[in-house]
């Protein structure tokens, strides 16, 4: 059994993700959030796109918010988009020299007097904000397999001892900014509550060892028990037919040559479609066509003529695995 200390009073059925809608967590992807709070370690995520593994980020803060009425947190985690030209120090901070250097020469005896203190044109960003926040934040560093390679292993010191220094501003600077900014002391005289770091990867490639040395890990797969439950959460239209629906989803799933299987997301967003755009009464009855081909196995090119079918495949070869020719 777990103990309740670390995030009392959250029932795992009261997770709600960015849209209100409930998030069904995994008893192991709750343990590993327990382990990561008391090891004050991140929690890597992997999973297939569209899992949920970013939507878990916001179902924690929603819920931490509710927990400790945190008023600045807004149920939302502070957030770290990572791209192919991030490095370690664009998640801590900015630093805008061009702004500083304006000022220096173009802006009169105001701006020269702003120019000569670095600490103007420093901004923290998500990583930063959550390092020195006056109250625990769940800090969101999204897909960081497409950052170089360097990136995690520069973040290891961050990681390890929940600091980071500001290389623009002189070691000895005192006051609102320092050199090194560190948690802040509560009103006992010890540090805050570390934030949560929640990362996420899609496993394109191996993440470093030493990072991975300093992350709590979980893989979120797809819910196949719960995915009708999930469905119906999101569209109760689709309660006639939603049987088919699961029935064709898992059917595509199972077809080895389909690589890029369709997700949660992809599932959610295919609902939708059938929502909105489509004929109910018409496409009820053709759902329900295709749902009794999936649940006999049956590949051809009738499957051409599924209703939203592009929302589920993606790929030419994922569409010929399973319409055939």
């Amino acid at each position: 059994m777990l103990k309740s200390t670390l995030f009392p009073h959250i029932a795992p059925d009261s997770l709600r993700g960015r849209k209100g809608f409930p998030y069904h967590a995994s008893p192991g992807l709750l343990a590993a959030l327990q382990v990561g709070l008391q090891l004050e370690r991140p929690l890597l995520l992997t999973g297939e796109p569209g899992s949920g593994k970013t939507d878990f980020s916001w179902a924690i803060a929603r819920a931490l918010q509710e927990q400790y009425g945190y008023e600045k947190a807004l149920g939302s985690p502070l957030q770290c988009y990572v791209r192919s030209d991030t490095n370690a120090t664009q998640l801590l901070y900015s630093y805008d020299a061009l702004a500083r250097f304006s000022d220096a020469h173009h802006g009169g005896a105001s701006g020269s007097s702003r120019a000569q203190d670095a600490h103007n044109y420093i901004t923290l960003e998500g990583l930063g904000s959550a390092l020195v926040s006056e109250f625990r934040r769940v800090v969101l560093i999204d897909e960081i397999d497409k950052a170089p390679r360097d990136l995690p292993n520069d973040l290891l010191r961050e990681l390890d001892q929940l600091s980071f220094d500001i290389r623009e501003l002189p070691p000895d600077r005192v006051g609102t900014l320092r050199r090194t900014m560190s948690r802040p002391l509560g009103k006992d005289g010890s540090p805050v509550p570390a934030p949560l770091i929640i990362i996420t990867s899609n496993a394109e490639r191996q993440l470093p060892e030493p990072f991975l040395r300093r992350c709590v890990f979980w893989h979120i797969t797809f819910p196949l028990n719960e995915i009708e439950k999930i469905l119906l959460e999101h569209e109760p239209e689709l309660r006639g037919v939603s049987k088919s629906i699961v029935s064709i989803v898992r059917f595509m799933r199972e077809i080895p040559e389909i690589r890029k299987k369709p997700s949660t997301s992809e599932l959610l967003d295919w609902a939708s479609a059938l929502i909105g755009v489509y004929d109910f009464g018409s496409m009820e009855r053709q759902i329900r066509r295709f749902g009794s081909l999936a649940e006999q196995r049956v590949r051809d090119t009738a499957w051409g003529e599924l209703p939203a079918l592009p929302c589920l495949l993606k790929t030419s070869p994922d569409f010929f695995a399973l319409c055939g020719g």
